[in-house]
């Protein structure tokens, strides 16, 4: 029946399908030569971007062979190319690429392939040979830099066809980084010139970073502000960042280390995170200006960043990636909003910090679309984050200049304010000393009338102790050597009738209370022996207890005395009461100190002690010693500061 339909047809469309029929044999002979436009190239050759003559294969197993790719099962796979550069993004497919290279000279052709994108794991390249085979070219930043047939910082293949013939070239990429096509055909001449002038612009970009870095630091060690140092740092590792990008790093500073190559770009980039946080809260003084978005900073921001950078160095490279580029649009953008925020506030600070990083960030959000995918990769996209970063170095530093220059001129307006506030002060204590003066001799004035009365206080209270004290059948020494104030010490000896009396005490605290205090417990003893010079020792200190008390109660003071009083009867037994130092006793005897305890209560805390005071006695023989004191001679302090105590003592 085919057969007699394409009889009936018309003889222009038999033409048609004869010439199909015919060519249809041929057609599946030739069906791994690709049916893309070829590059044509000749002498004249100096650079052709080949993006639009290419097509392209998902492997998304990563398993496909050269002999899959070029098979005819495989051949309604390839897509054809419609832009200059080609961008997946993320993927964990492998991609194979495809282009014929025609050659229309005469002459045997020497050119360079390139993937100007430096980023790639593995690129492998096969050359077509005779008979069908192929041999491979591999290169990549999981290899050493030593290993490249071209050492330059892109992955160049040199290649050479002869005179008036074409090959089909495949290339296979497989990267965990972006998988991006940036491919073009040099001349080996034009490839030379071209490297020296990209090199000569990365040198001037890489000379103006550094020299902002030294500037940087210079006015950090003079003028000492943190922001400076953060900013230095921030720059640094901008700088480190931006030369493993585009694979200067990799060739110049660490070229056999392939891991620390690929896995030092998110690091990198975390570090530079971490510096402009810190250089954002010093430079827009957040603590003071907006203290919560400090604390946001010091406590979320900076810790999280922390941990995306410790996590680098375990994530696979491209959850390391994708995880630190998420963090530079969110940090950078808070960053962006917190200089909005305080440039409404009128912050001079923040009008240049938010308009120089508004460079960095449109540079890096142009350079992250492109990683992804989403924008093509071109002179704009490849190079925005170096162009927008020298804006955003050279004017953000020109604002710290600013700083300076603020600072400066703050610190004169300060100074001639200062010199104003000096005279004003100057004048001020000129008079507050003319007042002084007149206060300082009012108060001389009072000082000597003052110490005329201590003085007085002092020699009433001096006066009142014996003079000559003596006892029948003992040698007795005394001596009482008074402080600077007055004080509440008191020692006396009295005959009475036959008998003989010892009294020693000491009212709580110093000062002239305390002195009259004391002087009331002379002249109460002596007018109660006087009287009634029969008193037992505790019906002496019971009775000085009843007018001290009084007395005390009427001068509204929180006052108390130590006393003890000893009578001594027959010569050697001694009656005693009250309650002060223990009493010490030298026996000649034994060659032995005793210590007797007085056991009674102090005078002043009760209205009635008679219960309180019971009376001891103890005796002495020849040779023995007897020593009373107040505690002014055991709680001295010498020189370095030890107490002398009554061990000691």
């Amino acid at each position: 029946m085919g057969f007699f339909l394409m009889w009936d047809m018309n003889s222009r469309m038999r033409q048609k399908i004869i010439l199909i029929l015919f060519f249809s044999p041929i057609a599946i002979l030739i069906n791994n030569t690709p049916l893309f436009s070829k590059i044509v190239i000749d002498k004249s050759l100096t650079n052709i971007a080949i993006g639009q003559e290419l097509e392209y294969l998902e492997d998304k197993n990563g398993q496909l062979s050269l002999e899959n790719a070029v098979s005819a099962g495989y051949q309604k796979n390839w897509r054809k190319s419609t832009a200059d550069t080609l961008g997946f993004g993320f993927t964990n497919s492998v991609y194979w690429l495809r282009f014929t290279v025609k050659n229309k000279s005469g002459d045997e052709i020497k050119f360079l392939l390139s993937q100007s994108y430096p980023l790639i794991d593995h690129l492998k390249l096969f050359v077509p040979e005779a008979a069908g085979s192929f041999t491979s070219i591999e290169i990549g930043d999981h290899k050493n830099f030593s290993e490249r047939p071209c050492k330059n910082k892109n992955l160049i293949f040199p290649i050479h066809l002869k005179g008036n013939a074409e090959a089909t070239y495949y290339l296979r990429q497989e990267s965990t980084s972006s998988m991006n096509f940036i491919l073009s055909i040099w001349s080996i001449d034009a490839f030379n010139e071209d490297t020296i002038t990209e090199y000569q612009l990365l040198l001037f970009y890489y000379g103006i970073i550094t020299v902002m870095i030294v500037y940087n630091l210079a006015l950090f060690f003079f003028i000492r502000r943190s922001e400076y140092i953060y900013y230095a740092f921030f720059i640094l590792f901008f700088l480190l960042f931006i030369m493993t990008q585009n694979g200067t790093a990799f060739q110049l500073l660490w070229p056999n280390n392939p891991w620390w190559a690929n896995y030092f770009i998110p690091i990198s980039l975390c570090m530079l995170l971490i510096f402009a946080v810190l250089f954002t809260n010093a430079f827009l003084n957040l603590k003071n200006n907006n203290p919560l978005y400090y604390k946001i900073s010091i406590y979320i921001q900076l810790p999280a960043t922390y941990i995306v950078t410790l996590l680098c160095f375990f994530l696979p490279y491209r959850y390391a990636i994708s995880t630190s580029a998420l963090a530079t649009i969110v940090i950078v953008c808070y960053d962006i909003f917190l200089g909005v925020l305080l440039s409404f506030k009128k912050n001079r600070s923040a009008y240049f910090y938010t308009t120089t990083w508004l460079f960095f960030l449109v540079g890096s959000f142009l350079y992250i679309l492109m990683t992804f995918g989403v924008l093509p990769a071109n002179f704009i996209t490849v190079w925005s984050i170096q162009i927008g970063s020298v804006f955003q170095v050279v004017l953000l530093s020109i604002a710290l200049a600013d700083r300076v220059n603020t600072m400066r001129k703050d610190l004169t307006t300060l100074t001639t304010h200062l010199e104003d506030k000096v005279d004003d002060r100057t004048k001020e204590l000129h008079g507050a000393m003319e007042e002084l003066e007149s206060m300082n001799e009012q108060l001389t004035n009072t000082r000597d009338a003052l110490w005329g009365e201590m003085q007085l206080a002092k020699k009433i209270q001096t006066v009142l102790l014996p003079r000559e004290p003596s006892m029948r059948g003992y040698e007795i020494a005394a001596r009482m050597m008074t402080a600077d104030e007055v004080g509440g010490d008191y020692y006396d000896v009295i005959n009475a009738e036959g008998r003989d009396w010892i009294v020693i005490g000491d009212v709580s605290g110093h000062g002239v209370s305390a002195g009259i205090i004391m002087m009331m417990a002379q002249t109460s003893i002596h007018t109660a022996l006087r009287l009634y010079p029969a008193l037992s020792a505790s019906e002496l200190i019971s009775a000085i207890n009843a007018v001290i008390y009084e007395n005390i109660k009427m001068m509204h003071e929180q006052k108390f005395m130590t006393m003890t009083v000893i009578a001594c009867h027959d010569g050697e037994t001694f009656h005693f009461s009250g309650a002060h130092q223990d009493i010490m006793i030298y026996r000649a005897a034994s060659r032995e100190v005793e210590i007797v305890e007085t056991r009674g209560i102090w005078i002043g805390v009760l209205a009635d002690i008679r219960s309180r005071s019971p009376e001891y006695t103890f005796t002495l023989g020849a040779g023995d010693v007897v020593l009373l004191y107040t505690d002014g001679i055991t709680e001295a302090f010498d020189m370095e500061g030890k107490q002398f105590s009554q061990e000691r003592l």
